[in-house]
């Protein structure tokens, strides 16, 4: 297997968090 390079991977945990913050927004706005 071949490593990713830095770049990639900050840029695809980035990613991850940002989903993860509009999982959080998604499920406090369906709560109110």
């Amino acid at each position: 297997m071949l490593e990713p390079s830095p770049a990639a991977r900050d840029g695809s945990f980035l990613l991850m968090l940002l989903m993860l913050f509009f999982m959080i927004l998604a499920a406090a706005f369906s709560q109110a």
